[in-house]
């Protein structure tokens, strides 16, 4: 991790960001290594340098935060939906000891994508479960009837 704090250079205003929301508790601004089109950092201003360093005095500050993030997430039309990330330390992917959340959007996620499958693979699945494996054709629970009629049974 950075021991140098670059968040509180761009909240003291002496490194430029491409700020989209500023209050008196926290900044908004546009992340130069963006890792999908809309990727926000929303950060406090007070110094806290990580997840872990949280208190209870900090709860009503990481509720605004969130909150934030919805006027954030509404502002820039994320309608379709979006990703909060908190990383807390080096282990998990953060870089700069100061608390922020990422406001990610507008990106088809892998996860969604990996779980489609398509009908032919539901159908080896179907077959593979029913089948012995001596029978290479016909289901048995389709009653003999041809692999194609119980693919489109399957696809509904």
């Amino acid at each position: 991790m950075l021991k140098e704090n670059l968040f509180q250079k761009i909240i003291d205003k002496q490194i430029p960001a491409k700020i989209v929301y500023e209050d008196d508790r926290c900044l908004a601004f546009r992340d130069i290594n963006a890792q999908a089109p809309t990727h926000v950092l929303i950060i406090p201003r007070k110094v806290i340098p990580t997840h872990d360093d949280l208190t209870e005095e900090d709860a009503a500050l990481v509720g605004h935060l969130h909150l934030v993030a919805v006027k954030l997430a509404r502002q820039l039309g994320l309608s379709d939906g979006y990703r909060l990330v908190v990383n807390c330390r080096e282990g998990a992917g953060q870089t700069v000891p100061h608390l922020h959340m990422h406001l990610l959007a507008t990106r088809p996620w892998l996860a969604p994508r990996a779980r489609r499958v398509s009908a032919l693979t539901k159908w080896r699945r179907h077959a593979a479960a029913r089948w012995p494996r001596s029978l290479p054709s016909g289901c048995l629970t389709c009653a003999g009837l041809q692999w194609a009629l119980c693919l489109k049974k399957l696809s509904r």
